[in-house]
């Protein structure tokens, strides 16, 4: 499929339909201006708005397996995304002509897209879209019983769910990639080690949106061209147009999510060193923000430069409900963000120093960023199995975040932990709730190696019993919180009705970039 114009469609454009559609060569092809279908639609994902940062439908390029060769591509002018990467677990295919394929479950069938390897993806433009390049989202839901589409098999009209990308062995390289005035996010991926090199993004309301470890390499953000106006700005507050395909805030070029993303040799141009404000609204473009993220890691800056001076290189304020975003943190590693080389950026959850979390001995407070540049490494602790849990947390110093005890919240499964600061204070957990089971899954990550400070349970909830009668399998048990608190190893004690530990990343994880954190530990924590 070479040299091909597309224009003025509904639904998907240039469309590889069930996952089974390999070694094909897509390259110098055009598609401009793809529209949603609003009815009578066969598939969900010729008109889905939503989730409108990450895989909004219809694609000009619909990629069901990523064993092709696509390159030199553009996309233009799309009501959803240019390029969608919609890998799907499993299917199983027949051998013969006309066999079709269908879903596969459980591990089983025979294509296996969202393991299979990149072949080749590099040198394509997306421009004027809502999306420009997404790898998440895949027809693995449940069945739509759409009465167009009425085919069960893998062309049939499937509920679209997150996809993971892993592919076996190969950390993919996606080279030369170009997103241009994209109305929400230049680039949404999710997935095991990416790496993007020499990527552009220009115009772009949000240009990098990263779930898990994403590395950008040799790569440049541009927050205003040359070709951008008081009519683009325009076009963001135009209440015309569906909210889900306008971003009227800050343009911002990579977004603190995940993690853990990896910046390197990055340049930042043309986000100004004034504020820009339009319809009373600050539209100042900033190179890195922050965002919630279900999952939490310390992100990596390196070798990065600015040209003007940016009237903030970084805004680490949340402005979201995602209830334990103040865990967000990236390192700093040649001090090109904050001047301070190898600290790490936290937000600054409370600007009163004696109230605030992440504010340690060794922080700096950087006001105008909302953030604190700190000497010692944060790491945080994450709950699974669920995206949201009940608890409040405090140190034993005096800062609390206090989540209202029994109010579920979004997103609150983790909390960020200073290692190694001076003052030796420890974390407090209260009303922390089991959810009616008898043991909780935690992750401590952080660099390899690295050992926690003291965690005390003092209070659960809807649990089979309290916190004296906790245990962590495979932990040593000692004798009192003087002994957890000379451990060099995993360690627990029950002290004065209160259940202590701390944790040591001595597993590594996979699949991460060298400069990112590479440790981790899993540990239960449940009744005896």
């Amino acid at each position: 499929v070479i040299g091909n114009t597309c224009y003025n469609f509904q639904g998907h454009g240039f469309f590889l339909e069930d996952g089974n559609e390999v070694k094909n060569t897509i390259q110098y092809n055009l598609g401009i201006f793809g529209r949603k279908i609003l009815q009578g639609a066969l598939l969900v994902s010729d008109h889905n708005f939503g989730p409108q940062d990450r895989f909004p439908g219809p694609s000009t390029f619909w990629v069901s397996n990523p064993d092709n060769d696509i390159r030199y591509n553009v996309a233009v002018g799309s009501e959803g995304s240019g390029f969608w990467m919609a890998f799907r677990r499993g299917i199983q295919c027949g051998n013969g002509a006309g066999t079709g394929c269908v879903v596969a479950t459980n591990g089983n069938g025979n294509v296996f897209p969202l393991t299979t390897r990149t072949l080749f993806f590099s040198d394509n433009v997306a421009m004027s879209v809502v999306v420009g390049f997404t790898w998440d989202g895949a027809p693995m839901g449940a069945f739509r019983n759409n009465n167009l589409n009425p085919d069960t098999g893998a062309s049939g009209d499937f509920e679209l769910t997150s996809a993971h990308y892993s592919p076996l062995g190969q950390v993919p390289v996606f080279a030369n990639l170009q997103m241009y005035k994209c109305a929400r996010v230049g680039m949404y991926s999710r997935g095991n080690q990416m790496h993007v090199t020499g990527a552009v993004f220009a115009d772009t309301a949000k240009g990098g949106f990263f779930a898990y470890n994403q590395v950008l390499k040799d790569s440049i953000f541009v927050a205003y061209s040359a070709n951008h106006d008081n009519g683009e700005f325009a076009y963001h507050f135009d209440g015309s147009i569906h909210g889900q395909r306008r971003t009227p805030g800050r343009f911002a070029g990579i977004l603190i999510y995940d993690g853990p993303w990896v910046l390197e040799n990055v340049h930042f141009a043309n986000y100004g060193p004034n504020q820009v404000i339009y319809a009373s609204r600050d539209l100042t473009p900033t190179p890195i923000t922050v965002i919630g993220g279900a999952g939490r890691f310390t992100n990596v800056a390196k070798r990065v430069t600015f040209n003007p001076e940016p009237y903030l290189r970084f805004d680490m304020k949340f402005k979201n409900n995602w209830q334990d975003s103040f865990g967000a943190a990236f390192k700093d590693v040649n001090g090109n963000f904050s001047g301070y080389p190898g600290y790490t950026i936290v937000s600054m959850d409370n600007p009163d120093l004696n109230n605030s979390m992440n504010y340690g001995s060794g922080c700096i407070p950087l006001m105008r960023e909302s953030a604190f540049a700190c000497d010692s490494e944060v790491a945080h602790i994450r709950f699974t199995g669920s995206s949201t849990f009940v608890f409040d947390i405090a140190r034993s110093d005096g800062p609390m975040v206090d989540f209202v005890p029994g109010v579920v919240g979004k997103h609150l499964n983790k909390f960020p932990v200073i290692i190694n600061d001076p003052k030796q204070f420890y974390y407090i957990l209260t009303n922390l709730d089991f959810g009616g089971k008898g043991a909780m899954k935690f992750f401590f990550e952080s660099e390899l190696g690295s050992l926690s400070p003291i965690v005390e349970v003092r209070s659960i909830v809807n649990a089979p019993c309290s916190p004296r009668r906790l245990e962590i399998s495979g932990f040593k048990k000692v004798r009192n919180l003087q002994r957890v608190m000379s451990a060099t190893q995993n360690a627990y004690a029950v002290e004065n009705n209160s259940f202590y530990f701390r944790i040591k990343a001595t597993d590594r994880t996979p699949n991460l970039y060298a400069d990112a954190p590479q440790g981790n530990m899993l540990a239960i924590i449940s009744c005896r």
